[in-house]
């Protein structure tokens, strides 16, 4: 009898630790809330915006506090954020499809076109949900004028670092401070764009 329990606990024990250890895979949703108006009067200047695929496509799955932890459309997230944050601060945005100079006949009227890319998007999940969920994106803002000269060069560090909260669904939290690392690492590179020297000289070209 005792040796049927001894194998049961152990059976029970091994059991445990495969658990344990297997963890969990988590989808996590990057969905920045649309961004507010940013600069008091738009810019006359019409923006092009370029999104590579290596930007589009980023993602980052990393295995945190024994789970799988997938951010699989931070840079679908990020390209929709930057298009709709251009938007509310120049006279017009057009996606183009690459960068400049554009070739000959192509009917594209632009004073400028960025290109924003991701360096490095960092998190970190907390041992209680009641604690800061840290999450950190690097964004590289690169502008060209329509000769292809690179006239503005700049990196952003976006900053989500939100409190958690109770609940169910362990996406929830890190998506939230995510969502806010985008919002913030966005205005920021726009706000640069937008009181750059170089970038409102254009106005007299």
């Amino acid at each position: 009898m005792k040796m049927f329990q001894r194998i049961t606990c152990l059976i029970v024990f091994f059991l445990f630790v495969m658990v344990l250890f297997t963890g969990c895979s988590h989808k996590i949703v990057v969905a920045p809330n649309p961004p507010g108006q940013i600069a008091t009067e738009k810019s006359p200047l019409d923006i092009g915006l370029y999104i590579s695929e290596s930007f589009n496509n980023y993602q980052v799955s990393e295995n945190k506090s024994g789970d799988i932890w997938n951010y699989t459309n931070l840079g679908k997230a990020s390209a929709t954020q930057f298009h709709l944050a251009l938007s509310t601060a120049f006279h017009s945005v057009e996606i183009v499809d690459s960068k400049p100079p554009f070739q000959t006949g192509k009917d594209i009227t632009v004073h400028a076109v960025v290109e924003p890319a991701i360096d490095k998007f960092s998190f970190d999940i907390p041992f209680t949900k009641f604690q800061i969920y840290p999450a950190r994106i690097h964004y590289k803002i690169i502008v060209y004028d329509i000769d292809g000269n690179i006239i503005m060069e700049e990196t952003v560090e976006g900053i989500g670092d939100t409190r958690g909260h109770p609940g169910f669904d362990f996406a929830d939290n890190p998506s939230s401070s995510a969502s806010k690392a985008v919002e913030d690492g966005v205005k920021k590179a726009i706000e640069i764009i937008l009181n750059s020297g170089t970038i409102q000289n254009l106005k007299n070209k």
